[in-house]
């Protein structure tokens, strides 16, 4: 037995040493990532401030005395928006009615998002309540996802409140923008080493769901945030519950996985005086609520698996209407980096909800897909946030700087001079 420790023992030592290295190298990575959206975020300020400087340099022109997002401005003179293809606050969309099709196609999407992440946020509250923290990430995982769910679904409804009414909300935009920062913030960079290099795969493995008998083999330290439901006669048997726990950890051994294994339990356990139908009855009920809480759990990955399919579809709609707005927008340097970094950013993101279905919609989930979720959306997350960021300037700077005054110019004195 003292052989077979030891080889436990240095199974365990060549495991860490194996792994270490790759958690050390997790460091730079996500130093690399964050550096590399600061210097991304300044080059798309630079674009869109030499400019401004070059022009001022020549003497204040006319254009120079309006306001961003202004109606005064010609409409291929427009700067930055959503997919919304509008500037003017009082400019109704039905007045364009091939562009009006595009943005009500847009508001299409964002009520789909919104129902879709809604539905997200419940899965991952759910996640949350149940998932063991006995590792070291705990709980970090469902609870992130929730949060970060929560705020895409507050950005699709402010989006909503302007791509869905007459005209644009300069005051909805710039509240969407603030949200999509905000949303694009709750990166999973804390999933790579788990999900990437697998460094805990068996303390982390119930972030991909498995057979229900699985969960009957015990992990050392694992419980749930919810009490054991199910069964009625759990009851009878739950005063003495901490004494058969106690019990049972004694007379299990630990091994190369380091979860508990129970090869004679019901013999060693009569042995020791523990009665044998006291624990025969213990192992019965861990099964019928196993197995109730897999159905349970199950339910819900496949809820997640069409929550997935939706939102990867909406996110490709997004990038290809990004797409057309970019093929629009190039001759400007900053509007056209705003939409080149919005379809860099819809492809991320529909890139990971498939990647997440494929660890929801099979009955045993890809773990490799976790990581390509992971890198996918902290790809997304930096394009977003870069062209939400130039968004909300100058959706916010317009909305709190908005003249009071009649509007001259614009689209709609043009035709009517026409």
């Amino acid at each position: 037995m003292a052989v077979e420790d030891q080889r436990l023992i240095a199974d365990a030592q060549n495991e860490e040493l194996s792994t270490g290295g790759w958690r050390r190298a997790s460091g730079p990575l996500v130093l690399g990532l964050l550096g590399s959206n600061l210097l991304l975020l300044c080059l798309v300020l630079w674009l869109g401030i030499a400019p401004l400087l070059s022009a001022s340099l020549d003497g204040p022109k006319d254009q120079d005395l309006m306001l961003p997002l202004h109606s005064e401005f010609r409409r291929e003179q427009r700067n930055l928006f959503d997919v919304n293809l509008f500037d003017e606050p009082d400019e109704p969309y039905e007045d364009y009615p091939t562009l009006n099709g595009v943005v009500k196609t847009t508001c299409v999407i964002d009520a789909v998002q919104a129902a879709t992440y809604l539905g997200k946020a419940v899965v991952n509250i759910y996640r949350a309540e149940i998932c063991p923290d006995g590792e070291p990430l705990g709980c970090t995982a469902p609870v992130a996802h929730a949060i970060t769910s929560i705020l895409w679904l507050t950005a699709f409804l402010t989006s909503a409140s302007s791509t869905c009414a007459a005209s644009i909300k300069q005051g909805g935009s710039c509240a969407a923008a603030i949200m999509r920062d905000l949303a694009t913030a709750g990166s999973t960079i804390y999933g790579f080493d788990e999900d990437c290099y697998l460094t805990h795969p068996r303390e982390t493995s119930w972030r991909v769901y498995q057979r229900w008998y699985q969960h009957l083999l015990p992990e050392p330290g694992e419980r749930r945030l919810r009490s054991t439901r199910g069964a009625q006669n759990l009851t009878a048997y739950r005063a003495k519950s901490a004494e058969i726990a106690a019990k049972l950890r004694n007379l299990t051994a630990p091994s190369a996985g380091g979860r508990a294994m129970l090869p004679n339990v019901l013999f060693d356990a009569e042995s020791k005086g523990l009665p044998r139908d006291l624990v025969s009855k213990l192992q019965k009920v861990r099964a019928v609520d196993a197995k109730h809480n897999y159905n349970t759990e199950r339910n819900f990955a496949l809820a997640n698996c069409v929550f997935d399919s939706v939102a990867a579809t909406t996110w490709m709609m997004r990038a290809l209407l990004s797409i057309e707005e970019a093929s629009r927008n190039c001759p400007d340097p900053k509007a056209c980096t705003v939409d080149v970094l919005y379809v860099l950013g819809s492809f991320s993101y529909a890139a990971q909800t498939l990647s997440l279905a494929f660890v929801d919609c099979p009955k045993r989930g890809k773990r490799e897909a976790l990581c390509g979720a992971d890198i996918a959306d902290v790809v997304g997350s930096m394009a977003i946030f870069v062209a939400s960021t130039l968004q909300a300037a100058e959706f916010c700077d317009a909305t709190f700087r908005a003249p009071t005054g009649p509007i001259r110019g614009g689209l709609r004195s043009a035709a009517a001079a026409a």
